[in-house]
């Protein structure tokens, strides 16, 4: 479908191909889960066409892009190198840059693949048992007392109601 839509409109010939590619994907899935919402009786309202402009995310997955964190450049293809502020410096394998615009300017957001960092606890795992006559127990036998607020403040809460309910009166 892309390649006929490029002879179409030529300006998507300096789209590089895996952005079209993922916003080909993007509209679709969107379709298929507006139709299954439809097949699941919820109410889908009509697709529009927005017009030039609207789309605001480039999604290079895969390839089309380096990053040179020494320099803080963002090289993408078909667009060229991209000065960044780069906030915290990248670790792992990256798998993707997203360019997105916000406003009046463009974020990018770079998808990496790390390896999980194992967390080992010095602390021992606690149970917590909510009951009836105590408000928890844990595993330690360490109990949290209930705190009866409105049978200690009940007798205060009396006497200002009664205040309210005078001075009501008197107006």
């Amino acid at each position: 479908m892309i390649p006929s839509l490029k002879l179409e409109k030529p300006d998507l010939r300096n789209v590089y191909s895996k952005v079209l590619q993922m916003v080909n994907y993007t509209l679709w899935s969107n379709i298929k889960g507006l139709y299954a919402l439809k097949e699941n009786g919820r109410k889908v309202g009509k697709l529009r066409f927005k017009g030039n402009g609207w789309y605001k995310t480039l999604n290079y997955n895969q390839s089309g892009f380096k990053i040179d964190q020494g320099h803080s450049v963002l090289k993408l293809s078909k667009i060229g190198d991209v000065k960044i502020k780069l906030h915290r410096p990248i670790d792992g394998k990256v798998k993707g840059v997203i360019v997105k615009k916000s406003g009046n300017k463009w974020y990018a957001i770079v998808q990496v693949e790390q390896e999980p960092e194992q967390q080992i606890s010095s602390i021992k795992p606690v149970g917590i048992d909510l009951g009836l006559k105590a408000f928890a127990v844990d595993s330690a036998g360490y109990v949290i007392e209930k705190t009866r607020f409105a049978g200690k403040s009940s007798d205060k809460l009396k006497k200002i109601q009664k205040k309210v309910i005078k001075s009501k009166e008197m107006f």
